[in-house]
């Protein structure tokens, strides 16, 4: 596939670049991105946490940050999940095995419940399940899954084709036929799409390939955060190739799309790690930083337009505008600018 080339080619250069950077900043980026991920990966579930939720359980298992402990007040949901993620990304190495799933779906249901839902752990489902397609709250049929008599034949075949190294099977496009697989097969009661990412995060930490501090595995990208903003184009490819004759180019084509994008956001990801680095000791106000990080986010608008600033969710004033300006973190590029103002970029890596 023509695409695989260049993409991966780009994932090792920015791998090559945070390898060359110094260790509190990779250890930095790899907390966003694992963050990112448990957070837009529960989104596509309904599921909203913000990086307040989520960090604290990241930085105290990973154990990339010192003087983090143990989050307080404690989630056991929270710390489920994240085990559960981590054990995919930091162990991509250790075989897939069905208790392996068990463990993961378990971790999404530690009371065996969803919400008032009885949820079934521990096994394959007894039942048949139609999987719906479509934003949360907005989804049709997309398909109906194997019988449930099928499942245990099904999942033994997809669990050795995992644990197979195949020659010439590249781990991204590995990912992409992981992951489609095991949501055809849809082998459990509920949390088939959660457990289905991680299956695909596993692959792609396989194909990151890189450990710094010799503990920990660098991360190219979130996934989800792509997909999230890709959802419908999401739902629709995966219907045409579930309903098609077989042929899973189109499904290929969009992961690897999706895969490409999330890169490039992981550029800008090392540019803010970077950027706070270097400004670590600058006195500024939880308003200041946010205008910094909102920017770095994609926020595109006047920072001086009450209208656009309350649109974004932006508790600023022109006095918090004028202060950045002032120490030389924000420069503004004049009102004909296309993008007013913009973060001041003179980190020596950036």
């Amino acid at each position: 596939m023509k695409k695989l080339g260049p993409v991966r080619e780009k994932q090792n250069k920015i791998l090559d670049r945070m390898s060359a950077l110094d260790l509190e900043v990779k250890c930095d980026i790899l907390l966003s991105i694992v963050s990112e991920e448990f957070i837009w990966s529960f989104a596509l579930d309904g599921r909203a946490y913000s990086m307040n939720d989520i960090v604290p359980y990241m930085a105290f298992y990973l154990g990339t940050v010192e003087g983090y402990t143990r989050p307080y007040p404690y989630s056991y949901f929270l710390e489920k999940v994240t085990f559960m993620l981590l054990d995919a990304s930091q162990r991509c190495y250790n075989p897939l095995t069905e208790e392996r799933l068990y463990s993961w779906q378990r971790s999404l249901f530690p009371f065996s419940y969803n919400g008032s839902q009885k949820v079934i752990v521990n096994r394959y489902r007894s039942d048949e399940i139609k999987l719906g397609v479509g934003p949360v709250g907005s989804e049709r049929l997309g398909f109906v899954g194997p019988e449930p008599e099928r499942i245990r034949e099904e999942m033994d075949r997809l669990i050795k084709w995992m644990n197979e190294e195949e020659e010439g099977m590249d781990p991204v496009i590995k990912a992409a036929i992981a992951q489609l697989w095991f949501l055809l097969i849809c082998p459990f009661d509920d949390g088939n799409g959660t457990v289905a990412r991680e299956i695909r995060e596993l692959f792609l930490a396989r194909s990151d390939n890189r450990v710094f501090d010799d503990v920990f595995r660098m991360r190219s990208c979130s996934m989800s955060n792509e997909v999230r903003t890709r959802i419908t184009e999401y739902y629709d490819t995966l219907e045409q190739t579930v309903k098609g004759d077989g042929d899973i180019t189109l499904w290929l084509l969009f992961f690897l799309d999706c895969f490409d994008k999330a890169i490039s956001t992981t550029e800008m990801t090392i540019a803010k790690s970077l950027f706070w680095q270097a400004h670590k000791d600058v006195d500024l106000n939880k308003r200041q930083r946010k205008i910094i990080n909102s920017l770095f986010d994609g926020f595109t608008r006047d920072l001086l337009t009450r209208e656009e600033i309350c649109d974004y969710y932006l508790e600023i004033s022109p006095k918090d505008v004028r202060a950045l300006i002032e120490k030389g973190l924000l420069k503004d590029n004049g009102e004909s600018a296309k993008i007013r103002f913009s973060v001041v970029m003179d980190h020596p890596s950036q």
